[in-house]
C-alpha cells in the first residue's frame, strides 16, 4: 500500500533585497527580520504568511478475508476421498493389504430453514482431507439450497450472481433425490458447489472448490454416507447383488484429436463429467467385494469445429451414420468399464478395496497403483445397500506391442473419481 505524507510549505511574504531607512541606510530582511513601510524610516517586523498544506486524505481498501484456512479434524465420519486439480491428495489404501492404513472422514450437515422448517435447507461440508495443503482448503460454511440445475435461490427466487445456468433438474442421472447448495461471495472470493444425492438409506456427495475459475476445481471431495447396517445385523453367509448409478468426474491429457475430422465438437483432452449404471456383488460368506461401473453419458464443452457450449456423448446409442454426430465424437475410454475390487472388514459394514480400468478392449489400460482408492459401506437395517466412493487412474500405451519392438511411446491419460450406489 502506497502511503501519501503531507509536507507542510511555509512561504512568507516577497523577498526584498532590502529596504532604505531614515538615513539611506539599507537593511537585509535576512538580517533584520523586517519588513520596510512606504514611509522612509519606518521598518515594521514581518508577520509570515502561510498558506495551509493541502492533506491529500489516504484511503484503506480492507483486503478481501481469504476464503482458506480449513482447520477441521475427524476421527469419524462418511467415507471420504479428496482431490486437488484432479489429482488424489487423502491418503490411498495400501495397494497390497487392502487396509485403510489411514482413512480421511468428512461430515455433511444438512439444515432446514423457513417457517416450520419448510423453507430451503442449507448445507455444511466439513472434510479433514490429510493433505499437505489443508490449510488452503476453504473453512467449511453454511451453503444455501438451489434450484437444482439453475441458478435461482430458493430463498429469495433471485438468480446468483455469477452462476452460468445449464437447465434441466440436475443430478437425476444418479437415481433418488437431489440437492444442490452453492456459496458464492466475490468480496470475500469464494464459489464452492456441494451436490447432494439421497438413496433410502444411504446419501453420495460431490463438493467442489471452482474459486480460482470454472472448469477444474481447485479442491475437491467425493463422499459417501448414511445409516449403515449394524454389525450384527449384516449376513455372515450368501452373495447379495446390487444394481444402481455412479456420477464422477474426469479429466483426460495426451490424447490425440484427428485434424481432419470435420464432424466432432469436442476434443479428447477435457474436464468430463460422467454417468452410468453399477453392478456390484457382495459375497458375505468370504468377505469378499466386486463390481463394475459401465458409463453410459459424458459431458464436457464443445470446442472444435465451431461448437461452444456443453454437449453429451452417449456411448449407449448405437453408432450408425444417423447417429455419426454422436459417434465422432466417441472417444476409446468412453467405453472402458470400471471395475471394482475389495474385501469387507471385520466391522462388517464398511468395504476397502482397490479399482482398475478394464482392459477387456484395445486400449490395454495400465493402472496406477498407488491411486485407485474404494471405500464403500454396507446401508440399510438388513444390508439393503451399498455406496461408496472411487479414484482411478490410468494410461492406454500405444503402441502395446506387436512383431516390432516399442520404440515410440505414445500415451493416452484419464483421471477419474466419482461416488456409486446399489440397491
Amino acid at each position: 500500500m502506497r502511503f501519501l505524507v503531507p509536507i507542510a510549505l511555509l512561504v512568507s511574504s516577497t523577498a526584498l533585497s532590502g529596504c532604505v531607512t531614515g538615513d539611506g541606510s539599507a537593511l537585509s530582511l535576512a538580517s533584520q527580520g523586517g519588513v520596510c513601510g512606504v514611509n522612509a524610516g519606518q521598518c515594521a517586523t514581518a508577520t509570515p504568511v502561510v498558506t495551509p498544506a493541502v492533506v491529500t486524505p489516504v484511503v484503506v481498501t480492507p483486503t478481501p478475508t481469504p476464503n482458506t484456512g480449513s482447520t477441521t479434524k475427524l476421527t469419524t465420519g462418511d467415507l471420504t476421498i479428496a482431490l486437488e486439480k484432479s489429482t488424489l491428495v487423502s491418503t490411498k489404501n495400501n495397494p497390497i493389504t487392502g487396509a485403510l492404513a489411514d482413512p480421511i472422514f468428512s461430515q455433511l450437515t444438512v439444515a432446514a430453514t423457513g417457517a416450520n422448517g419448510a423453507g430451503p435447507n442449507t448445507a455444511k461440508f466439513e472434510v479433514d482431507t490429510h493433505s499437505p495443503n489443508a490449510a488452503l482448503w476453504p473453512v467449511a460454511k453454511n451453503m444455501k439450497e438451489y434450484t437444482p440445475g439453475t441458478c435461482k435461490d430458493l430463498a429469495t427466487g433471485l438468480t446468483l450472481l455469477g452462476c452460468i445456468q445449464t437447465g434441466g433438474v440436475g443430478g437425476v442421472g444418479l437415481g433418488g433425490t437431489y440437492k444442490e447448495y452453492r456459496a458464492y461471495s466475490s468480496t470475500l472470493g469464494q464459489d464452492e458447489e456441494l451436490q447432494v444425492w439421497n438413496w433410502k438409506y444411504s446419501y453420495g456427495t460431490q463438493y467442489r472448490d471452482v474459486t480460482t475459475g470454472g472448469g477444474e476445481a481447485a479442491h475437491q471431495a467425493w463422499s459417501a454416507g448414511g445409516t449403515k447396517t449394524a454389525t450384527a445385523s449384516v449376513p455372515t453367509s450368501g452373495t447379495a447383488n446390487y444394481t444402481g448409478r455412479f456420477g464422477a468426474t474426469a479429466k483426460t491429457w495426451n490424447w490425440i484429436d484427428d485434424p481432419n475430422d470435420t464432424v466432432a465438437t469436442m476434443s479428447a483432452n477435457s474436464i468430463w463429467s460422467v454417468i452410468g449404471k453399477s453392478s456390484l456383488t457382495a459375497d458375505f460368506g468370504t468377505g469378499g467385494f466386486s463390481g463394475v461401473l459401465t458409463p453410459e453419458k459424458w459431458q464436457t464443452w464443445q470446442s472444435r469445429n465451431g461448437a461452444i457450449g456443453f454437449a453429451v456423448v452417449d456411448v449407449t446409442l448405437p453408432k450408425t451414420l444417423v447417429n455419426k454426430a454422436n459417434t465422432a465424437n466417441i472417444q476409446p475410454f468412453m467405453t472402458t468399464n470400471i471395475l471394482l475390487n475389495g474385501t469387507i472388514q471385520a466391522s462388517k459394514n464398511t468395504i476397502v478395496g482397490t479399482t482398475t480400468l478394464d482392459q477387456a478392449n484395445a486400449l490395454g489400460f495400465i493402472t496406477d497403483e498407488t491411486t485407485n482408492v474404494m471405500n464403500a459401506g454396507i446401508f440399510g437395517p438388513t444390508a439393503n445397500e451399498i455406496s461408496g466412493v472411487f479414484n482411478v487412474n490410468g494410461t492406454s500405451p500405444q503402441p502395446i506391442g506387436g512383431q516390432f519392438p516399442i520404440n515410440d511411446d505414445r500415451r493416452g491419460y484419464i483421471e477419474m473419481s466419482g461416488v456409486f450406489n446399489g440397491q
